[in-house]
């Protein structure tokens, strides 16, 4: 064929293809109209009618938010003016009361507040449910709205009415600090108030509790890990009760350290396609008997860790079924960069298939222990009081230790059958 030909024939391959495409198109361009003609008309009405003057981007906004709060409240708008503010998450360090949320139901809950933080010395617990911040309804709110709503200027006050689990209402007035979040924690403080890591140093049991999936926790966890092996550990318990998760990085990495192949977790979105991480490390510690304590107040990257080390029969997982907060939040930029989207994109899927959110459409959801082991509010209560105190010891005062809780309790003793079974 001549050159001419090709092209003529080329030629006639793309008209084809674009006449073909003709009727489609014009028919979205037309369902696109019909959907958001109202929403044009509303904003031509306002413009014209309404007795102030408002803003083009309050309009612009406004609309945006109302659109994602129809698909989930983990989904958000993120305005210019609010993006550098969210890109400073997770670094461990912010000004607010302390607190992590979510969406059960429809209802804005507490997963868990911040250890040691204003909402929890106020008394904030772990299944209340925020029923307004400073008067304003919670019902409307993003979890990223109601989040901010909380942050504040150092040393100002956030009013709270919260719902408690058996429907009583109770107001908080909680004043603003600055939070210094420390992830990696021990059982106790050494007498020069380092963190202690031995639980029981005559069996060899060590002790961590991860309090949130902040920047660098599992490099801190493996410092933890050497500080224990030097002082004769045989096994460990890895606490995470009341951990809200925090960056699918570090569970990823986390996980990682402690198995030497396989799948850590997989992310499914609409399309079913799926993300698969494998493992990657050559510096895994693959034996040491490992025991994880999770409960109703363990959330999306913590979950990953117990539920990912669970199916590679690399833990044991003892406590209550966890919260079940287990979607992809993606950061999606808009308006060339000066706005974003935090639109939830994918749902994480465990190494055997088990989708970790709470789906209403499924019992399977979350991580279920291997030994289920139930407290009640005054036992809660105490454990996080003993954290309080142990956390805030100084150096020159006696050392203070976490007392065994039953779900810890419960954990030392699997430990130790595994030593008596090794013969270590």
């Amino acid at each position: 064929m001549s050159t001419r030909g090709f092209i003529g024939l080329f030629m006639i391959v793309v008209l084809t293809t674009v006449f073909y495409r003709l009727p489609p198109i014009a028919a979205e361009q037309d369902s696109v109209y019909r959907t958001y003609a109202p929403l044009v008309e509303v904003d031509a009405l306002i413009r014209r009618e309404f007795v102030n003057t408002v803003a083009p981007d309050q309009l612009s906004d406004g609309a945006i938010r109302g659109l994602l709060l129809e698909l989930d409240r983990y989904s958000s708008y993120i305005s210019a003016a609010e993006l550098s503010e969210y890109q400073k998450r997770n670094t461990g360090r912010y000004i607010g009361i302390g607190l992590e949320i979510g969406d059960v139901d429809g209802a804005l809950v507490v997963i868990s507040p911040v250890e040691n933080g204003p909402a929890m010395v106020a008394g904030v617990a772990s299944g209340d449910v925020i029923v307004s911040v400073d008067g304003a309804s919670a019902s409307e709110m993003s979890v990223y709205e109601a989040e901010r709503a909380l942050e504040g200027a150092h040393g100002s006050f956030v009013s709270l009415r919260l719902r408690r689990p058996d429907g009583t209402l109770v107001d908080k007035r909680i004043r603003r600090s600055i939070l210094h979040r420390i992830s990696v924690r021990g059982c106790g403080r050494t007498v020069n108030g380092d963190q202690d890591f031995m639980l029981d140093p005559d069996a060899g049991i060590g002790y961590v509790r991860v309090a949130k999936f902040d920047e660098g926790v599992t490099e801190a966890l493996m410092a933890a890990m050497a500080d224990m092996r030097h002082a004769g550990m045989k096994g460990f318990v890895l606490d995470l009760r009341f951990n809200s998760g925090g960056l699918f990085s570090e569970a990823v990495a986390m996980v990682d350290r402690f198995i030497d192949r396989g799948v850590i977790v997989r992310t499914v979105n609409r399309r079913h396609a799926v993300k698969t991480y494998q493992a990657t490390s050559t510096e895994s510690d693959t034996t040491t008997p490992t025991v994880i304590l999770i409960n109703q107040a363990t959330a999306s990257s913590a979950e990953i860790v117990a539920g990912s080390l669970q199916d590679h029969d690399r833990a044991t997982v003892v406590g209550e079924r966890s919260f079940g907060k287990g979607s992809v939040q993606n950061l999606i930029q808009i308006q060339h960069g000066h706005a974003g989207l935090r639109l939830t994109v994918a749902l994480y899927q465990l190494p055997g298939g088990r989708i970790i959110h709470k789906s209403r459409d499924t019992d399977e959801w979350g991580v279920d222990p291997d030994i289920m082991l139930s407290l009640d509010d005054e036992q809660n209560a105490s454990i996080i009081s003993q954290r309080r105190i142990v956390d805030q010891t100084v150096v020159g005062k006696q050392p203070e230790h976490i007392q065994l809780d039953p779900q810890l309790a419960e954990a030392v003793s699997i430990l130790q059958d595994a030593r008596k079974k090794s013969g270590r």
